[in-house]
C-alpha cells in the first residue's frame, strides 16, 4: 500500500510537471508569435526607409543636374540654350 502510495504521488508530482511545461511552451509559442509580427512590421519599415533615402538620393542628384545646367546657362548668358537642356 505504501508504494501504490509513493507511486500515485509521484505520478501527480509528474502531471503537474508537465502541466506547467506545456503551459510554458503555450507561453513562449504566443510569445514568438508577437515578436515574429514585431520583426515583420519593422522590417517593413526599414524597408521603407530604405525606399525614402534612395528616393532623396535621386531627387538630390536631379537637383544637382539642374544647378549645373542652370549655373552653364548663367556662364554663356543664353536662356535659349539652357531651355533646350532643361527638357
Amino acid at each position: 500500500m505504501r508504494d501504490l502510495s509513493k507511486e500515485r504521488q509521484s505520478r501527480l508530482e509528474a502531471e503537474r510537471r508537465l502541466k506547467e511545461a506545456l503551459l510554458e511552451s503555450e507561453t513562449c509559442k504566443s510569445r514568438l508569435e508577437s515578436l515574429q509580427e514585431e520583426f515583420g512590421k519593422m522590417q517593413a519599415t526599414m524597408n521603407a526607409v530604405m525606399e525614402y533615402q534612395n528616393n532623396l538620393e535621386q531627387v538630390k542628384q536631379e537637383k544637382n543636374c539642374l544647378v549645373q545646367k542652370y549655373e552653364v546657362c548663367g556662364m554663356i548668358g543664353c536662356s535659349f540654350i539652357c531651355s533646350i537642356s532643361l527638357h
